[in-house]
Formats: C-alpha cells, sequence, structure tokens
C-alpha cells in the first residue's frame, strides 16, 4: 500500500509508476495551484494527466510556463539532456481559460516545451500536463506572470544583466519574452536558429512610449548584419545565418542616450529552414516574379528561396564599377532543375547558367554602377528550393 496523498498507476505493461503527493490532480476541476515564480517537481505517470491552475491578476497579462522532462542521466537534477542522454518521454502543455477555451499550447519534441501567452482577461487559467499513455517522467514545472506596468524603468527587467554580447539573454526558439529597454541600456540576446537557417525576430511595443529598434549584430566585433528601425509598433529582422551562435539580436531605445525613460517589448525569434519551403507557398521574398517587383540583394548576401513552376524569382544587385559579383545557387537537381541568368537594366540577356548539376553559378565583371538583374527559374515547369548567395570581390 502506498503512503497518504501518493497515487500509484500503470505506466505501460508490467510497469509500476509511483505518482508525486500532488495527486489528484487529474482534471480541471482538480487543479493543483501553481503561484507565480514558482518552480515544482512532480510526476506524469502513463495516461494520468497532471492540472495546475494559476491566476492572472489583470487582463493582457503574460503567463509564461515551461516544463522540462527529465533524462535518464540527469533525472532529479533538473533541466537539461546530460551526457547526451534522450529524454524518457516527451510532455507537451496547454493553457485553458476558465471557458474552457484553450489559449496556448507547446508541443515540440524534446525535453523541455515552453510558452508565453497573453491572457485576454483577469483570472485563472488550468495549466495541462500531458504525455503520452505509457509515459512515466518527472519533470520540472516553472510558471511566472507578468503584467504590463511591471517591465519598468530605470528598474528594467528580470533579465538583467544582458547588455552585453557576453551576456547575451537565452530565450526558447517560438517562444515570446517580455522584457524592457531603459535610456541606453541595450539588451542582447542569444539566437536559438540552425545553421543555415533564417532567423525570424520580431519585437512589439508601444511606440508612443519609446521608440524601439532592432538590430542583428556580430557578437565578436558589434557590426551590424540586419536592422529594423521604422516607426511603428513593430519591428521584424529576417536574415539567414550560417553561424547563429557568432550574432545576436540587439534591442535598444532609439535616442535612448539622451533619456532616462524606457519601454516595454515582446520579443520572439523563430526561423524559417530550407526544407521548410515548397509550392505553392513559396518563399518570403514573393511576390518578386518580374523584374518591376525583383527583391534587392546587398553585394554580399543570402536568400533562401523556391521557383514554383512558372512562377520565376527575380533579384536585383547594384555592383561596383570593376568588382566582380558571383552569383551562386545550390539545389537539388533531382528534385527539380533551376536555371539562373543575368540580365542588364533593360532585361536583355547578358550571360546565364544552366547546368544539369546541384548547382549555378555566374562571375559579373561590372563595367559601371548600373543595377543588374539575377532571373532564377525553372527548367520548363521544374520547381524547387534553392540556396541564393551573392558575393563580391574588388581588385
Amino acid at each position: 500500500m502506498v503512503d497518504a496523498g501518493v497515487d500509484e498507476h500503470d505506466a505501460g505493461p508490467g510497469a509500476g509508476c509511483v505518482d508525486d503527493d500532488r495527486e489528484d490532480n487529474d482534471t480541471q476541476a482538480t487543479a493543483t495551484p501553481v503561484s507565480d515564480g514558482e518552480s515544482l517537481a512532480a510526476r506524469f505517470c502513463g495516461g494520468d494527466d497532471d492540472w495546475y491552475v494559476i491566476n492572472a491578476p489583470a487582463a493582457d497579462c503574460a503567463v509564461a510556463l515551461a516544463v522540462v522532462a527529465q533524462t535518464d542521466a540527469s533525472e532529479g537534477e533538473g533541466e537539461g539532456e546530460a551526457d547526451g542522454a534522450a529524454p524518457l518521454d516527451d510532455l507537451d502543455l496547454v493553457v485553458v481559460g476558465a471557458d474552457g477555451n484553450v489559449v496556448g499550447t507547446a508541443s515540440r519534441l524534446g525535453a523541455r516545451e515552453a510558452l508565453n501567452v497573453r491572457v485576454p482577461r483577469a483570472g485563472t487559467y488550468a495549466v495541462r500536463v500531458r504525455g503520452d499513455g505509457n509515459a512515466d517522467v518527472a519533470y520540472t514545472l516553472s510558471a511566472a506572470v507578468t503584467c504590463g506596468d511591471e517591465q519598468v524603468c530605470p528598474a528594467d527587467d528580470v533579465y538583467e544583466d544582458n547588455d552585453t554580447a557576453a551576456a547575451a539573454g537565452t530565450l526558447d526558439r517560438g517562444v515570446p519574452i517580455d522584457a524592457a529597454v531603459c535610456g541606453a541600456d541595450v539588451d542582447l540576446w542569444q539566437l536559438p536558429v540552425q545553421p543555415g537557417c533564417i532567423a525570424e525576430i520580431e519585437a512589439r511595443f508601444v511606440d508612443e512610449r519609446g521608440d524601439v529598434d532592432l538590430f542583428v549584430v556580430e557578437r565578436a566585433t558589434g557590426a551590424e548584419r540586419a536592422r529594423s528601425a521604422g516607426t511603428s509598433d513593430v519591428e521584424r529582422v529576417r536574415v539567414l545565418l550560417d553561424d547563429p551562435s557568432a550574432y545576436a539580436a540587439r534591442v535598444i531605445l532609439y535616442n535612448g542616450s539622451d533619456t532616462a525613460a524606457g519601454n516595454a517589448y515582446r520579443l520572439v525569434v523563430d526561423q524559417t529552414c530550407l526544407g521548410q519551403l515548397g509550392c505553392p507557398g513559396d518563399d518570403f521574398d514573393e511576390d518578386n516574379d518580374t523584374r518591376q517587383t525583383a527583391t534587392p540583394l546587398g553585394q554580399d548576401a543570402a536568400v533562401l528561396g523556391v521557383v514554383c513552376g512558372i512562377d520565376e524569382d527575380f533579384f536585383r544587385v547594384t555592383p561596383q564599377q570593376g568588382c566582380t559579383t558571383t552569383f551562386f545557387a545550390d539545389f537539388v537537381h533531382e528534385d527539380g532543375d533551376i536555371d539562373i541568368e543575368l540580365q542588364d537594366g533593360s532585361g536583355t540577356r547578358i550571360t546565364g547558367s544552366a547546368s544539369s548539376d546541384d548547382d549555378e553559378e555566374l562571375r559579373y565583371v561590372a563595367p559601371n554602377n548600373n543595377a543588374v538583374v539575377l532571373r532564377v527559374f525553372g527548367f520548363g515547369d521544374d520547381q524547387n528550393r534553392y540556396r541564393l548567395t551573392t558575393t563580391t570581390s574588388c581588385p
């Protein structure tokens, strides 16, 4: 017989799973309360889901949750996958309002799930931890509730001190964080993106409370790779990174050195990789199907794209006179044959590359500084994904 307060369930054929002492929290009606800032250890047994409840004191508060499943090598040690061990089982998170509507979910594969959702109204919200019917896994659940007036300056936010590349803050891919930028005190964030994928970075805020700008910079030198510095309530950057660990997202307050004021913002980093592109969905650079709508490219740039049959892609580059610009398109030829062609400002063909292997390459020595247009197209009605790079060398 088990001790009082501990429930035992079958977690697979012939396996006994000793649940935690928060049982019986198997339904939304019997959910265990969890407080803001609390981190608790628990155990998931078979199909016996665990329910928790957390309070949001106001509308538009952010409820941040993370569940970390223990691994064979790290069981009882909290977060992580020690010695490369795989997690025992994959757990998912669901947040449900009092009306029964789902507010947010997290269901990636792996030992960690996280989400940060803005709730539509004040009140209690149920948190469901669910997994496979045969699962027997210890986990840690962490919870935090942040409301709008808690990211204020000069107090700043809970992620400080992330003011340098060496101390750049961490975040989960696809999971927003709520932070604040104060005066000249910039924020830097690591980019949880796979090499060779497009990093999609977005910062949302109320511009009239302080204009926030967003950059991608080299961590070693601070050199700018990409920027978004408008005057609306959102800044977005999309940039292809071969080594994301060498870069960081940098959030600043415009003219921050002139004021002690600041602003709260919500930042999220996600990614798109070449394998996620396809037809008819196409790619981020659409609509660039004509010379007139050609996507501008720098002299040293990289993009991921897809041509969809007769739907061709055009890119505009302004070269430097006397310099050599190399255009290189890389793809899997057996998935569809892609060719490239360089045109001058009037649409006249300068040169092209139409081989039958996995890449096409052109070198162009610019006789002047006039813009040229690169046409990327499928042979016949072929469609395929591709990676396009431009590089420039000068004598």
